[in-house]
């Protein structure tokens, strides 16, 4: 009798284990500059797992005061019965899981409002209904989107995030080398038109070390507005990623002191990515213009908030892309484009110095899949060529290094997007010209011609 009981005990003991039997045989996802949304883990079949699922319900399925988080069962509507039943055979499949309000100052319905440029009202998207599945242990996240996309009552359901940073520092040096890059695009004239203002402000959507206000930066430290990130902490192989492309776009200029950038008097604030609520959140601070330097496939939450951007007047500049082996891809943030008055983000691409002359870097470097960025934008998304390689930039560690990329590139876009503000605050980024290249779109950045042309016709582009 006392040997079936323990044997009894010990088929129980192996049960329970079973699990922590399988996570043991789980990897956790890593490639280089790889940021993901929630660590990911995938088993020897492929299989990936995670705790996070985020879905958009469709409709008012989610009804809960302004600024409640956390969900409930209950706080599915009753008519909702089969999305609730589904709910319940989730819990009973992958256990048990907390349901939040990604978005907790959205209520339904909240769906306008006014384009900062135009002064027009517009319909935006609606953010209410985006919701976190937090579960307790590893689920099987593609099979599990798969089976929430099925109900008719869920708009989208996707797996954590999985974007890639588009370039990474290389180890720190100090230098006295000229900055070739703000030569090349004529900013010593342009600052003579404008230095910008610092009422106008750039977002840096970027991997950011940490959380916590912390300043350590002396490049960066007077220019910072509001944010809640941390500059100067390495972290791993990307380090501080979001202080390398914040020194291309706003280091303190004309104090002696470092590097000087493009965007000389405009404010920075810091939005961390990959938290996808980031972009709208830098939309309801003022962002006048947001810098995506990653690239992702096409997320329907970064979808959602830049098209919130778009149509609420904030410029969006984003990097093309580059050590890819398969180039030329489509890429989001920097392929968006969308019809109507919603309008596109705007795409960076990367050029070098060859014997004085600037060049588009051709190797491992995105570009349009695409030649007819009027008729099919999002193939072609090329846009702009800026300098990007040799780039000088502030270190997370106080020192100051080179590196390269469409990551560099994209601030300095960004930083003159920010200029161009300063001199006419409704503007836009203007049609492609005639005559367009699948490599750098409309051709390499020329501050002091984008500048003056601003100055005497607005329509004009760069």
């Amino acid at each position: 009798m006392n040997s079936t009981k323990y044997r009894y005990l010990f088929l129980l003991c192996i049960i329970s284990l079973l699990p922590l039997l399988a996570s043991a045989q789980l990897t956790r996802l890593t490639e280089k500059n790889l940021i993901a949304e929630r660590d990911i883990y995938v088993d020897s079949k492929g299989i990936r797992y995670s705790d996070l699922i985020t879905v958009e319900f469709k409709g008012p399925v989610v009804n809960i005061p302004r600024g409640e988080v956390e969900l409930a069962f209950e706080d599915v509507g009753p008519t909702y019965r089969s999305l609730r039943q589904m709910l319940q055979n989730l819990y009973e499949t992958h256990g048990t899981f907390t349901m939040k309000k990604k978005y907790p100052g959205s209520i339904w319905g909240e769906n306008t409002a006014v384009n900062k440029r135009t002064q027009k009202t517009v319909v935006v998207p609606d953010f209410s209904q985006i919701v976190a599945i937090f579960f307790e242990k590893l689920v099987p996240i593609d099979l599990v989107s798969e089976q929430l996309r099925s109900h008719t009552q869920i708009l989208w359901a996707q797996p954590p995030a999985i974007t890639y940073l588009t370039t990474s520092p290389n180890d720190p040096r100090f230098t006295n080398g000229e900055q070739w890059g703000l030569s090349a695009v004529g900013a010593p004239n342009a600052w003579g038109i404008t230095k910008g203002l610092s009422a106008i402000r750039i977002s840096i959507n970027d991997y950011f070390a940490g959380t916590g206000r912390r300043d350590t930066i002396v490049e960066l430290a007077s220019k910072l507005t509001g944010g809640e990130h941390v500059f100067g902490i390495v972290d791993g192989e990307n380090g501080d990623h979001g202080t390398v492309v914040s020194s291309v776009a706003g280091a303190v200029t004309n104090n002696a002191y470092g590097i000087a950038s493009l965007g000389w008097l405009p404010e920075i604030w810091p939005s961390y990515y990959p938290r996808l609520t980031s972009i709208k959140e830098a939309v309801d601070a003022g962002a006048d213009v947001i810098n995506m330097s990653w690239i992702g496939g096409d997320i329907e939450e970064v979808r959602d908030g830049v098209i919130y951007a778009l149509l609420s007047g904030v410029i969006c500049v984003a990097g093309a892309g580059n050590n890819h082996p398969n180039a030329p891809a489509v890429f989001y943030p920097a392929s968006y484009a969308f019809r109507g008055d919603t309008g596109q983000v705007i795409c960076v691409t990367a050029t070098k110095l060859v014997a004085g002359n600037e060049k588009w870097i051709e190797q491992g470097y995105n570009y349009s899949v695409g030649s007819d960025p009027l008729n099919d934008p999002v193939n072609s998304f090329m846009d702009v060529a800026a300098p990007g390689k040799n780039i000088f930039v502030a270190l997370p560690n106080g020192a100051f290094g080179t590196t390269e990329g469409s990551s560099v590139a994209a601030p300095m876009v960004s930083a003159l997007a920010s200029l161009i503000l300063s001199l006419n605050p409704l503007t836009s980024w203007p049609s492609p010209p005639p005559r367009y290249s699948s490599e750098v779109g409309d051709g390499q950045l020329n501050n002091l011609h984008t500048s003056e042309a601003w100055l005497s016709d607005p329509s004009e582009g760069c």
